[in-house]
C-alpha cells in the first residue's frame, strides 16, 4: 500500500480527479459527474495525490478546485460499498481522508473553488477548505449532517465554516442542516462573488493572482492561515515580520518596487 495509505490507483480510479494545467494556473476537477461528483475513496486517493503533484510543481502559482458537470460535489458516495465494518475500519478511512483536506490547506498556492449546482457535506467541507469560493447562481451548500443522524465533523467543516462566516450563523446552518445559497453565501463572506460561469471566472482570478510575485501569495496565505489560531498578537505580529523580511529579500520584490518608482516618476 502507498505511504498515503490509499489503496494503489487503478485506471479507472485515476480518472476520478483530473489535472488541468494552464501555464501557473493548475486545476483540478473532480470527475464523477454520472454521480454528481460523489466523493468514494477512489477519488480521495487521486485527489491526494494530485495534492501532492501540485505541491511539488515549482511552475504552479495558483489552483482552481472544481467539479465536472452539475455539481461541485454531492459528498460522500452513499452506494459505495464498504470495505470495513468495524470502528477500527472507519477510522483507518477517516484518517486517509482527514490527509486530503489537511494537504488542501497546507499548499503554498492559493486554492479557489469553483462551485456549481451542490456542494453536500463532505463537498462542502472541502469548497470551504479552499482560499477563496466563486459560486454559480444554483450553488448550494448543503450540511446534511443532522438530518442523517451525523455531525458536522467531517473534513474540518466545524473548523472552517465559524471562521468564515461567524460562529453564530455557522451554528444555526449546522444544527439545522439549511443550505446556504449563493447570494447568501456571498452576504455571510463564504464566497468572493456570483458568476454564471464560476469555472471561468476562477481560472481568470486565477491567473491575475499568478501574475503577482509567487513568495508574497505563500506569505499571504501562510498568514491568514496561521491568523485563525494565533494564540495572541504578539506572536502574529512576529510571524508578519518574518514574511515581511522573506519578501523584501526576493527579485520580485526588487522589481516591483523598480516598477513602481518607474509609474512615481
Amino acid at each position: 500500500m502507498p505511504a498515503s495509505g490509499f489503496p494503489p490507483l487503478t485506471p479507472e480510479a485515476a480518472e476520478t480527479v483530473q489535472i488541468e494545467r494552464a501555464g501557473p494556473v493548475t486545476t483540478l476537477v473532480l470527475n464523477r459527474p454520472e454521480r454528481l461528483n460523489a466523493a468514494n475513496t477512489d477519488m480521495f486517493a487521486r485527489l491526494t495525490e494530485a495534492l501532492h503533484e501540485v505541491d511539488r510543481d515549482p511552475d504552479c502559482a495558483v489552483v482552481v478546485l472544481t467539479g465536472a458537470g452539475r455539481a461541485f460535489s454531492t459528498g460522500k458516495d452513499m452506494k459505495a460499498p464498504q470495505d470495513f465494518a468495524a470502528v477500527e475500519g472507519r477510522t483507518r478511512r477517516s484518517r486517509r481522508v482527514f490527509q486530503t483536506v489537511r494537504l488542501l490547506r497546507d499548499l503554498p498556492q492559493p486554492v479557489i473553488a469553483a462551485v456549481r449546482g451542490h456542494a453536500v457535506g463532505a463537498g462542502f467541507a472541502l469548497a470551504a477548505a479552499c482560499d477563496l469560493r466563486v459560486v454559480a447562481p444554483d450553488a448550494s451548500f448543503d450540511p446534511v449532517f443532522t438530518d442523517i443522524g451525523m455531525t458536522p465533523g467531517d473534513l474540518g467543516l466545524s473548523f472552517h465554516l465559524p471562521r468564515l462566516i461567524g460562529a453564530g450563523r455557522a451554528a444555526h446552518v449546522l444544527y439545522t442542516a439549511t443550505p446556504i445559497l449563493a447570494q447568501q453565501a456571498v452576504d455571510w463572506g463564504l464566497a468572493s462573488e456570483i458568476a454564471a460561469d464560476p469555472r471561468g471566472r476562477a481560472q481568470e482570478l486565477a491567473a491575475d493572482l499568478a501574475a503577482k510575485a509567487p513568495e508574497s501569495l505563500r506569505q499571504t496565505k501562510e498568514l491568514l492561515g496561521a491568523a485563525a489560531t494565533a494564540s495572541s498578537l504578539h506572536d502574529h505580529l512576529l510571524l508578519e515580520y518574518r514574511s515581511q523580511v522573506i519578501c523584501a529579500e526576493t527579485a520580485d520584490h526588487a522589481r516591483a518596487v523598480r516598477a513602481f518608482r518607474s509609474r512615481r516618476q
